[in-house]
């Protein structure tokens, strides 16, 4: 049985070990005694779980069969595929859908959910056609940084410089700044984009001039992620990270869609949302319309971007499942005043990639997160059809 021990105990106990090692053990034992040290502190060392408004999230509450099998890289899709329907088995639940995924990224203290929400729905999309692409998030927040910073500094300081955003402004940035693989552009650890934000801002505030104010900018980038490549080397060809993005992402691959009642069914709508910086539009549509784009959508094999509210008390991460209670009527009507009295609110984004149901017929959504491997199914969570229905905001869907 492991025996809970302060840090300084453990110390104190290897010293005397070595201590006593040293006298006439050889130096086989010294090394047995150094790691048995070790292991006792990674042993009686448990994290507890922290989640930030849309950042990282560590464990909590787990069970001891689901924590011990989390990885920070799931490595083969197969391995993904079989640790979400083992413990899906345990709690009841049959996964009747998975498409192929890259592995879970983790956006840390960085308000880029939207960014990895879309990405992972295009690599999703591609790896189910066979065709295998994974995208640096590093690269589009770098571009979002010199566009929010550039702003600011024109603006004297009136322009937020805020990186949050919308599943719609990834696209954008797409279109306009390009992509980069993710092995091209990125950092063995998440970047604190916040940090690097508020940096960028205090060396541009010092410059007298516009070029010299984005030259600060892109220092500060720099040093986050390193400087980025001029071209994308992919297959044995040569292309701009622009001409890079249109072969993952076409122009008019995607749409978003959205369903509340205070705007016309059947337009495109401006959601009033407070991070919808590009203006985006939305088409709304009834709520059940809205559920039958995300079925068609996963039918037809095509990831979604899911973006909506995670602030309930239902959405248990560690555990790896959200549900509404079973008293709250999911119609149009309610998610509508739950909307309106701001009970429902546009938190975070997540990558729609698969389906499960319960023995009881409750239908799942799987969702991909972008918090790292740190809950029961290892970075991806159940999203039941109630919640789905009830606290969505938007949906990213690829055009058949």
């Amino acid at each position: 049985m492991c025996k809970m021990m302060d840090m300084a105990g453990l110390i104190k106990t290897a010293a005397r070990g070595i201590n006593a090692a040293a006298r006439g053990m050889k130096l086989t034992a010294i090394f047995l005694l150094l790691l048995l040290s070790v292991v006792l502190v990674a042993g009686c060392s448990r994290p507890t779980a922290r989640k930030d408004t849309d950042g990282a999230t560590a464990t909590d509450g787990l069970t001891a069969a689901d924590s011990a099998a989390q990885v920070t890289d799931h490595g083969a899709r197969g391995d993904v595929a079989r640790h979400i329907m083992a413990v899906c088995r345990r709690h009841g639940v049959t996964v009747t859908q998975l498409l192929p995924v890259t592995p879970v990224k983790n956006q840390g203290r960085s308000d880029l959910c939207w960014v990895y929400a879309a990405l992972a729905a295009i690599e999703s999309t591609h790896a189910a056609a066979g065709d295998s692409v994974n995208l640096s998030p590093d690269y589009l927040a770098r571009n979002m940084l010199m566009r929010q910073a550039r702003l600011n500094w024109l603006s004297r300081g009136r322009h937020d410089m805020s990186m949050r955003g919308t599943l719609p402004m990834a696209l954008h940035l797409l279109r306009e700044d390009g992509a980069m693989p993710y092995d091209s552009y990125s950092t063995p650890s998440p970047i604190n984009w916040r940090a690097t934000s508020r940096r960028a801002v205090l060396a541009a505030n010092c410059e007298p001039t516009f070029d010299r104010a984005e030259r600060a900018v892109a220092t500060c980038a720099d040093n986050a992620v390193g400087s980025v490549p001029p071209h994308v080397f992919m297959l044995g060809a040569e292309y701009s990270p622009v001409d890079f993005a249109q072969s993952v992402c076409r122009s008019d691959e995607w749409h978003m869609f959205t369903s509340f009642t205070h705007h016309p069914f059947g337009r495109d709508i401006q959601l009033e949302l407070a991070d919808n910086q590009f203006g985006d539009t939305f088409h709304n549509v009834p709520l059940d319309t809205l559920i039958h784009l995300l079925d068609r959508s996963l039918d037809n094999a095509r990831a979604v971007g899911w973006e909506g509210d995670i602030s309930e008390e239902g959405f248990r991460w560690a555990a790896g499942v959200a549900d509404v209670p079973r008293t709250v009527a999911c119609t149009q009507q309610e998610r509508q005043r739950q909307f309106d009295r701001r009970l429902t609110t546009d938190d975070h984004c997540l990558t729609i990639v698969g389906r499960a149901v319960s023995r009881r017929g409750t239908r799942y959504y799987i969702a991909k997160n972008s918090w790292g491997a740190t809950n029961a199914l290892r970075g991806f969570i159940l999203l039941s059809e109630h919640y789905v229905r009830m606290k969505t905001v938007a949906l990213m869907v690829g055009a058949e």
